[in-house]
């Protein structure tokens, strides 16, 4: 009966709130945490098809001029890779993003991004065992994104920011020399002084094109008279023949055509971007290389 009394008493003798080792409440360090990098499986919120793609999330966008095409995103957590079938300016604003199959817009006007201001879109994820809101920015190049404040209660994206921290790139100066090879055969395109490389214009008339393999010396040379401000038709390699023409990027600054490098100096080996407009002197990195390299005074998108 003794006995009995004690434990009685010691039960009754605990505070309502108070949550006993192994109490199914969950802590903070118990919420799930959904790491930089990992595979999202993205879904529409409206007919629930998957909105992967080979790899990738696919949308439908519609710009402001009421120009449509379609957008591609990496599916991984923190990973800002990107293409699209038309030229979106760096720092516009798309007017609305739908979903592929069901065609029903996936713009959420109950909120907006917490970093710009902009419009979001919402999609569906699944990183765990349940499907959550998920949200992204509508703006180019503002990487802001995150889930339902009902999401938030069990688990959080990691904290590992939106934006590159710059004094973790590797920086790349102003007159570094920097080695030009064909993404095609591997063949390399500079010799001594000069990027070799070729080019057709509007006439179907080709040429040697020689530009400087030095970072932001803007020299060139060429037998092909191509009027100021004009788009050469193709960029060629000079000992394969296959094209560098990008279909699906165009130049951050003009929207012109866009021919693919690979490069390599230092430590690293990346895809290098150029204008194919006479005189636009922009120049860039692919979206996954931007997160390793910066470029010193350049125009990388």
């Amino acid at each position: 009966m003794g006995k009995r009394l004690d434990a009685a008493l010691a039960k009754k003798a605990v505070p309502k709130n108070h949550v006993t080792p192994g109490s199914a409440q969950r802590s903070k360090t118990d919420e799930h945490i959904i790491k930089t990098g990992i595979f999202l499986p993205c879904f529409c919120p409206l007919c629930s098809h998957t909105l992967i793609e080979d790899d990738q999330v696919v949308l439908d966008v519609r710009r402001p001029s009421g120009q449509r095409g379609k957008i591609r995103l990496s599916p991984y957590l923190k990973v800002y890779e990107s293409s699209s079938t038309i030229y979106i300016p760096d720092g516009e604003e798309v007017e609305d993003i739908f979903c592929p199959h069901c065609r029903q817009s996936l713009k959420d006007t109950s909120r907006q991004c917490d970093e710009c201001g902009s419009a979001v879109a919402r999609f569906t994820i699944r990183p765990f065992y349940k499907d959550i809101d998920f949200f992204i920015c509508l703006k180019k190049n503002c990487h802001w994104h995150g889930i339902g404040p009902e999401a938030k209660q069990e688990m959080e994206l990691e904290i590992s920011g939106f934006k590159n921290p710059r004094d973790q790139l590797e920086l790349i100066k102003t007159g570094t020399k920097l080695q030009f090879f064909c993404p095609n055969c591997g063949a390399k395109l500079v010799q001594g002084e000069d990027l070799t490389v070729v080019v057709e214009n509007r006439e179907g008339r080709v040429a040697s094109l020689k530009l400087s393999p030095y970072l932001n010396v803007f020299t060139s040379e060429c037998s092909l008279v191509i009027p100021d401000e004009e788009d050469v038709v193709d960029m060629l390699c000079p000992e394969c023949g296959e094209s560098f023409w990008q279909s699906d990027k165009y130049c951050g600054l003009c929207g012109s055509k866009t021919a693919k490098l690979d490069v390599k100096v230092s430590s690293f080996e990346a895809d290098f971007y150029i204008c194919m407009r006479k005189q636009c002197n922009w120049h860039g990195l692919s979206e996954k290389d931007c997160r390793k390299i910066i470029l010193d005074d350049s125009l990388e998108w």
